[in-house]
């Protein structure tokens, strides 16, 4: 896989509010996934194996963005 390559202009360029719409729209559609599953191996299995890993790589996210007063 190729590195990808970016810079300063490019990441002020970005649409930055369609980014967190498409981020807030998927992590509600999982939420309503989950919601509405049922309790049974093979959900309790995509919960492990593709869910899980999702929230992980997520809190991962969280955990070097630093929230606190816009700049």
């Amino acid at each position: 896989m190729s590195e990808v390559k970016t810079n300063v202009k490019t990441m002020k360029s970005a649409d930055w509010n369609q980014i967190e719409q498409d981020v807030v729209s998927r992590i509600r559609a999982m939420k309503a996934t989950v919601e509405h599953m049922e309790e049974n191996a093979v959900n309790d299995q995509i919960c492990q194996d593709v869910i899980l890993p999702l929230i992980e790589m997520l809190t991962e996210f969280c955990l070097h963005i630093e929230a606190g007063d816009e700049e």
